[in-house]
């Protein structure tokens, strides 16, 4: 939109004379400024010029809400429906429009002029609602948090709480007393004006309802078990104990096995204080017969909840007979995620000493600990030790202790182990599914045995040797069969601002290869190809053909090929 303001030039080494900026408050009188041959730098956001430009377009619009839905009466459906709406606006965008509300267009209007007579006070009166605090009641000005933001918005803003109580600026008089309690309390918690120099625009923001009004929709639904009281404790700040013990009162029978479900599933949502609020309650009633898992969960929510403090607190708290080998994993894993090698270590030997039975978890953490802060030197004692107490490994033990040999270019050990591995009574179809992607990374992506155990940085902030460690996380998500979390690691691994290597795409492509999935084949090529830093490498696709031919998989090779040649990428013949 044309204001005064563009006009002018924008010149971020100029300064201007130090008074004729020094009352600058809003974007209206930058504008209207006389003689201004400079815009402040306060107001001269100068993009980064690698940087994409962001659209204007939005790919979606933003979400309606018809609150003539959700009175009284109207049917079940269609109300379920437009407060699962309303749920899901609140969740993925934080503001909603909302039509057919009640509020009559006059009081929108007069709302509109009203502000428009905000924007035109004097600076000095407009300064009285300026505001110290984001979170202040009224506020006005350009900037979201002036005091800290060094580049202001170009617009001016009115921003003020109508819901539950109305924060009304003091001027102009008109304003509080033009006011309707019902439309306004309707209408959330904020109505925003904003001020293009001399142009207006207005949000009718319903960012928050209130919570009594979301609550009490949601509970009228037909669902109203336990579990679904207490997934509408939207806000952490909301207690599940209330509703356990609501329940209760209200006659229902509570097992710990519906318990030990819905905790599960809050943790998998990532609503890990509501998920301890119910271990806490399973602990209080003292009607429950509590298992080790149900103590080792308990440490992990407080190290999410409250810290490693308070679940090391915890730990030691807890009587003789709770502390168990998963509640020493439990911590040790708490650790372990940390990087708290230190303490991680102190708590190992502890678990050595305390003659407990332990199985491959415990030396999994460990393992993982010491491959995330780089000290793949001591993974094989680690195994040493599992195996010197008779625990068996299982495919993670494997990984870890194959990507610590790998990440150092021993690859003849990695390949002893890949023969222990295949000889294992443990081995089944996950195992050697990981046994041959292990053999075709090492092939097609030419590891050999290195002289030394160090390797240079291929790029800045990664190693070639966590490269390495993210393949093999791959290769073992691969072997088990879990596309949707090699879908997961990389895109995270696209995400990131370090160059990957040909042998990335080539242990992608043979992940997806050996799991069947051609769609997603086609789509790591096409993105390799398109790949600004790395490549495309015709010849690394070869040997990976070769590669797969060799351990059997005929039909996956010829599947890549007709792959390759569709998408005008034939590679070379290799010679080996």
């Amino acid at each position: 939109m044309w204001s005064p303001a563009t006009k002018l030039v924008e010149d971020p080494e100029a300064s201007p004379p130090p008074d004729q900026h020094k009352m600058m408050l809003s974007t209206k009188q930058l504008a209207e400024t006389p003689g201004l041959t400079s815009i402040p730098p306060t107001y001269n956001f100068n993009r980064d010029p690698n940087e994409e430009p962001i659209s204007d377009e939005f790919e979606d619009s933003i979400p309606v809400i018809d609150f003539s839905l959700l009175a009284s009466g109207t049917p079940h459906d269609q109300r379920s429906k437009i407060v699962h709406d309303l749920g899901k606006a609140c969740q993925d965008w934080g503001c909603f429009m909302v039509i057919n509300h009640g509020v009559p267009e006059s009081l929108m209007k007069a709302m509109v002029e009203a502000c428009g007579e905000i924007f035109n006070l004097a600076e000095e009166e407009k300064q009285e609602f300026a505001g110290k605090h984001v979170l202040d009641s009224l506020r006005c000005g350009p900037s979201i948090n002036g005091p800290t933001d060094h580049v202001f918005f170009w617009r001016d803003y009115l921003k003020f709480f109508a819901h539950p109580s109305f924060h009304s600026p003091s001027k102009p008089t008109g304003f509080r007393n033009g006011r309707d309690d019902g439309g306004l309390i309707f209408s959330a918690q904020s109505l925003s004006v904003f001020n293009r120099t001399g142009y207006f625009s207005r949000s009718l923001s319903s960012t928050t309802q209130s919570s009594e009004f979301l609550e009490e929709s949601l509970n009228s639904q037909e669902n109203d078990d336990l579990r679904s009281r207490i997934f509408r404790l939207r806000l952490p700040k909301r207690s599940a104990a209330n509703v356990l013990h609501r329940w209760v009162s209200e006659g229902n029978q509570i097992t710990i096995s519906e318990l030990r479900q819905i905790s599960k599933e809050l943790r998998k949502s990532q609503r890990y204080k509501h998920a301890l609020e119910i271990s806490e309650w399973m602990i209080a009633r003292g009607e429950y017969e509590l298992s080790d898992s149900d103590y080792a969960i308990r440490i992990d929510l407080m190290t999410k909840v409250f810290g490693i403090d308070a679940a090391e607190r915890y730990f030691e708290g807890l009587p003789v007979t709770a502390k168990t080998s998963e509640t020493y994993t439990a911590l040790l894993h708490s650790y372990a995620g940390a990087k708290l090698t230190g303490k991680a270590e102190e708590l190992y030997e502890r678990i050595k000493e305390s003659k407990l039975s332990f199985n491959a978890l415990t030396y999994n953490e460990m393992m993982t600990l010491y491959m995330s802060v780089g000290h793949v030197e001591k993974v094989p004692m680690v195994v040493e030790e599992l195996k010197q107490q008779k625990v068996e490994p299982d495919i993670f033990t494997y990984n870890l202790w194959i990507s610590s040999c790998a990440a150092t270019l021993n690859i003849n050990e990695v390949r002893r182990i890949l023969e222990e591995m295949s000889c294992d009574s443990s081995s089944n179809e996950d195992w050697m599914r990981y046994i041959k992607l292990t053999n075709i990374y090492i092939a097609t992506g030419h590891l050999v045995n290195a002289e030394s155990d160090s390797l240079v940085e291929t790029e800045k902030g990664i190693t070639q040797r966590e490269w390495i460690t993210y393949d093999f996380l791959i290769i073992l998500y691969a072997g088990l069969g879990n596309k949707s979390r090699i879908d997961e690691i990389w895109k995270c691994l696209r995400m990131t601002k370090n160059k990957m290597t040909s042998r990335n795409y080539i242990c992608i492509l043979s992940s997806y290869l050996m799991l069947g999935h051609l769609k997603e084949v086609g789509e790591v090529i096409d993105q390799w190809k398109q790949s600004s830093t790395t490549e495309f490498d015709g010849s690394a696709c070869s040997r990976l053909l070769d590669a797969f031919a060799e351990v059997g998989l005929t039909e996956k090779a010829h599947n890549f090929h007709i792959l390759l040649v569709e998408k005008n990428c034939d590679p070379p013949s290799s010679s080996k």
